[in-house]
This record gives C-alpha cells, sequence and structure tokens, in this order.
C-alpha cells in the first residue's frame, strides 16, 4: 500500500533535461517563431558565403521579409537575380518557411 506524503510536503518530480524545460517555455510563450526570425539573420553570412557577405549584410526580418542592406549599386543589382536563393537557402538552413522575400536596400 502507498504511503502518502506528509501534509505540507510537496511530492518530489524527476528532473527533466533542461533544452526540454526551455524547449516548453519557449512554445508556451509563443516565441519560436521570433526566435527563427533573429537566426535567419544570424545565419545570413554563413548561408551567402564570404564572398556575398562581404559586400551586404542582414538587418532585420519582419513580417517574412529579409531586408539585406548592400554596399554597392552593382552589387544590388547582381543580388536581385538570387534573392529567391538566399530565401530557400536560409529556409533550409532553418528547417521552416520564415523568409517569403528579400529586400535589398
Amino acid at each position: 500500500m502507498p504511503v502518502a506524503p506528509p501534509l505540507g510536503k510537496k511530492k518530489l518530480r524527476e528532473p527533466s533535461p533542461l533544452g526540454a524545460l526551455v524547449q516548453e517555455q519557449i512554445q508556451k510563450l509563443g516565441l519560436e517563431k521570433k526566435i527563427k526570425e533573429s537566426q535567419a539573420v544570424l545565419i545570413y553570412k554563413e548561408v551567402v558565403g564570404s564572398q556575398i557577405a562581404a559586400i551586404s549584410e542582414a538587418v532585420d526580418l519582419r513580417g517574412g521579409k529579409l531586408f539585406v542592406k548592400v554596399h554597392s549599386p552593382t552589387w544590388k543589382e547582381e543580388l536581385m537575380f538570387t534573392r529567391h536563393l538566399i530565401a530557400e537557402k536560409i529556409n533550409k538552413e532553418l528547417g521552416a518557411e520564415v523568409v517569403k522575400q528579400v529586400f535589398l536596400l
């Protein structure tokens, strides 16, 4: 026959891995989308490679729109043709469709 814990004392739970607890809180607070958006900006340089990273930088992502500052009009024109590829690569890396459009500034 199981013995009830003494009054006033709480029954101890099994410890949970910290990563699982953090993920649970992220989901409860609805922060997953915001975190993915932040990651998209952070991984931009890694995804586009060193040559493109040297002439541009991701500055913000809002509403599925990634804003990329390009340091030269010539490169801006060149990147116009690869915007969809940049979005595809970032989304693939994140495992979710976070970037819907890339805007060059």
